[in-house]
């Protein structure tokens, strides 16, 4: 009842949660199927494989994932500290920058520059950049319709979607079965982009990053109306 009266914000509407999980799915299937079979979100199975190979004494392949790591951990203070620095300028009111807008078009750039990057020797680079974008991406937008979510790492989803699924068979509150229903849409979401990019990079090669990279600008774009009538409006 009390929900309905709270003003939802676009941020965590089904339509962004929604853009957000096309981009996850296309970037790690971008830089598994043209980068070296490198994972851009999940970085648990760049751990396994670099154990692998570590195991196996074989250094040099062991570094593919190394690299990639440090780019996530760098990616994911530098966006952290982002935030925080246009959190503490809003509270000053010197600025009224949203800093989900800052990210995302930090991120569109850097997308945009690993088209340029030729296949092959460089693609440890590009690997490093979308690890970079992906854990701000993670930084960005946490939640969906008010509930925790995560665009980019579908274990997480999977595992509240069958928690709220629980929850609706014992309570049988219809707030619980949707929540499940969104956790599930966002993964079955993640697939959907994951499987288009992988399309696209068969049809147009390495360009196929422009496919999350327009997205990201359109999450930019959308964000940038919603704040519009909010400024015109004072």
């Amino acid at each position: 009842m009390y929900r309905k009266l709270i003003e939802p914000k676009l941020s965590e509407s089904l339509i962004i949660g929604g853009l957000l999980a096309l981009i996850g799915g296309g970037l790690d299937a971008y830089t598994y199927t043209t980068r070296g079979g490198v994972f851009a979100f999940a970085q648990t199975g760049n751990i396994l494989l670099l154990s692998i190979h570590i195991f196996d004494l074989d250094y040099h392949e062991a570094l593919r994932y190394v690299w990639p790591i440090f780019a996530f951990m760098i990616g994911t203070y530098v966006g952290l500290e982002i935030k925080h620095f246009f959190a503490k300028l809003r509270m000053r009111r010197s600025i009224r920058i949203n800093e989900q807008q800052i990210l995302l078009l930090i991120n569109a750039g850097l997308l945009l520059v690993i088209g340029w990057i030729p296949l092959g020797e460089m693609d440890f680079i590009a690997n490093l950049i979308v690890s970079f974008v992906c854990a701000m991406q993670l930084q960005t937008i946490t939640r969906l319709k008010g509930r925790n979510f995560m665009s980019t790492m579908q274990t997480g989803n999977l595992r509240l979607g069958v928690i709220n699924f629980f929850n609706f068979r014992v309570t049988h509150s219809l707030y619980d079965l949707s929540s499940a229903g969104l956790y599930f849409l966002i993964i079955a979401i993640f697939i959907s982009g994951a499987s288009f990019c992988t399309y696209l990079v068969h049809m147009i090669g390495k360009w196929a990053i422009l496919f999350p990279f327009a997205l990201t600008c359109l999450i930019a774009l959308i964000l940038f109306l919603e704040e519009t009538p909010k400024k015109n409006t004072k």
